[in-house]
């Protein structure tokens, strides 16, 4: 009879521990559906206050911002030019002789530009000019060519002493280009795109002439990218003071250059990796201060 009473209490605890078991089982999976619900909640409630995308469409006639809001975006009476006050998702479509996008914002906030079939020309400065933020991408929309241009003068805030302005494309902050679009950058007045920070183009088709240099920054990354670049001083400039920066980078991009001077010039290092297709005409097809890391020589390559 003790062995008897020993099973049963044996058996009792055992059922005890498994109806315990059970429970936990019960509070946990309780605790992760309640966990998932308030993460779907969470997430429909910042889809819901997410700030809508908002349209700048341009023509000769004027601006249409849909929707409309005179503290994200301000536009300049008969002129086409539209200031971007606030951090968002922007939209830009139509076509104007005269026209610029200013993006004027804090410097702890970022921008994307989506360009969707824009053809702006701006004749006093650059056609895109970021003055402050903290990071601007351009987005270039799928199956869309998107055409900027500059004027070989100047004029206004452009030319101020703090401005610094000097291409079709500039910009005071790091610059992003990317999308399956196209842009056509015809600089006039110096460069065709500057950006005062880091450059980088992701998956993008650029054509690009200027005067001086077709991209400049202080280093200038290129990746699955398709370029072709007309200038005649630099087709890549990357110059820099601090010896971390100053490079080239391509990785998987189809480069074409034809410059007066120099097809590449860097103050840090150069690295072609072997995936790159790159064709240069030059006098100096590459000047590099530093490390030059060239896998595969470019498949055409001659002195001008």
């Amino acid at each position: 009879m003790p062995g008897n009473t020993i099973e049963k209490g044996d058996l009792m605890r055992s059922r005890k521990a498994a109806l315990r078991a059970e429970i936990g089982l019960f509070i946990a999976a309780l605790l992760l559906f309640c966990l998932c619900g308030a993460a779907l909640l969470y997430r429909q409630v910042l889809e819901e206050n997410k700030d809508p995308t908002i349209e700048i469409e341009f023509s000769d006639s004027g601006v249409a911002v849909t929707p409309y809001d005179p503290y994200a975006v301000y536009v300049e009476p008969e002129t086409n030019r539209v200031t971007i006050l606030q951090k968002g998702e922007y939209l830009l479509t139509g076509s104007a002789e005269e026209g610029q996008v200013v993006v004027a914002l804090s410097k702890n906030k970022k921008v994307n530009l989506e360009l969707a079939g824009l053809s702006l020309h701006c004749s006093t400065g650059p056609a895109i000019w970021v003055r402050s933020a903290d990071k601007a991408t351009i987005t270039l929309a799928g199956k869309t060519v998107n055409f900027l241009s500059d004027g070989m003068d100047y004029a206004g805030e452009a030319i101020a002493e703090n401005e610094e302005c000097d291409a079709c494309v500039f910009s005071q902050c790091d610059l992003d280009i990317r999308g399956s679009g196209a842009l056509s950058v015809q600089g006039a007045y110096r460069d065709a795109i500057h950006s005062k920070g880091d450059l980088q183009i992701k998956k993008a088709s650029v054509i690009a002439e200027a005067p001086y240099a077709g991209l400049h920054a202080k280093t200038v990354q290129m990746n699955k990218a398709t370029l072709e670049l007309s200038c005649y001083t630099y087709g890549i400039l990357a110059k820099s003071k601090k010896p971390e920066k100053g490079w080239v980078e391509a990785d998987t991009t189809s480069l074409v250059v034809e410059a007066g001077m120099a097809g590449i010039k860097t103050s840090g290092d150069l690295r072609l990796p072997q995936s790159n297709m790159v064709q240069i005409q030059s006098e100096t097809p590459m000047d590099c201060a530093g490390t030059m890391q060239v896998e595969k020589m470019p498949a055409w390559m001659q002195n001008s």
